[in-house]
Formats: C-alpha cells, structure tokens, sequence
C-alpha cells in the first residue's frame, strides 16, 4: 500500500487520495463511501474521480476498521 501521507481522512476511519478535488465534491464523495461501504461488502469496489481509480482496502486496525481507496493503475 502506498505511504499514508498520500490520502486524506474525508470521514472517520475512511481515507481517499490527496489528488482527488475533495474542496469541490467533498460531500458527493463522503455520500458515495459510505454507500459502497455499507452495501457492498463482498464485492471488489472501484472508484475513479477524475482519472485517479482506487480500490477499497479494508483493514482492521486494533479495534476498528480502516478504509482506503487506494490508487490503482488505470491501464
């Protein structure tokens, strides 16, 4: 996994890219987190805000559980 540095706390415990334009989407993308976080617990979740694709890794970490969007290749 890339070093942390490079991703942004958006809500508790769920982390997306820095790349990402959050100033402007910000409320859009928390919404869309936490949809595909509830829901789709057992499938391989992408998603992609201007050309930057991530895919959801969950981690535990101690008592709780972090999400990542973590950046993929796009090729």
């Amino acid at each position: 996994m890339e070093e942390l540095l490079n991703y942004v706390e958006v809500t508790k415990n769920v982390l997306v890219p820095s790349r990402w334009p959050l100033s402007n989407i910000k409320t859009l993308v928390v919404t869309l987190v936490r949809k595909i976080i509830n829901e789709n617990k057992n499938v391989f979740s992408i998603l992609q805000v201007n050309d930057i694709p991530t895919k959801l890794i969950t981690r535990k970490n101690k008592s709780d559980y972090v999400h990542v969007f973590e950046e993929i290749s796009g090729t």
